[in-house]
């Protein structure tokens, strides 16, 4: 969507070490030390993280969310905040994000070998990453911002393209 959202948002399946430990990193670390919205969306929260979301007034937990739910908190936040801590490959929560979502701030990690890079905000520090949780919130999303996305995912996940390349593997 063009325009502004009004939170970040975390999501993915909590109920995974890896994921639980991302939005514990970034409930304790980035979003405690602004007044910017978080949500965190995803099933299974352990009970560490639902304790520390309740410190924070700006920070809240959705959980267990339904397909549609979680399709509408993607869209219409102004940030998807996706760090990860294990460098395992294109991972579909950040191409969803990168389909449906507006900006998306992830770590080196997270599009290690990609070719994803261009198309999210890269932060290492937990400083970089606050700097853009800051600039990006208040930034409106924009139909040229749209089109620069859309044109360089259908470079890279153009079903059509893909197919001819793996009948050419095949033959």
């Amino acid at each position: 969507k063009t325009g502004k959202g009004e939170y970040a948002l975390y999501h993915g399946n909590l109920g995974v070490g890896e994921n639980d430990f991302a939005a514990l990193f970034l409930v304790n670390n980035i979003f405690n030390k602004t007044e910017i919205p978080l949500i965190i969306a995803g099933n299974y929260p352990s009970a560490e993280l639902v304790h520390s979301v309740g410190k924070y007034p700006n920070i809240t937990l959705k959980k267990n969310p339904d397909v549609e739910v979680m399709q509408q908190l993607i869209q219409n936040a102004q940030i998807n905040i996706l760090p990860t801590f294990q460098s395992t490959g294109i991972k579909l929560k950040l191409i969803n994000a990168l389909f449906s979502g507006r900006y998306c701030i992830v770590n080196s990690r997270m599009v290690a070998h990609t070719g994803l890079e261009q198309l999210c905000r890269v932060t290492d520090s937990e400083q970089e990453m606050i700097n853009a949780v800051l600039d990006k919130f208040k930034r409106p999303f924009t139909e040229e911002m749209i089109a620069e996305r859309e044109q360089q995912l259908q470079s890279i996940f153009n079903n059509e393209e893909n197919a001819k390349r793996l009948i050419g593997y095949l033959f």
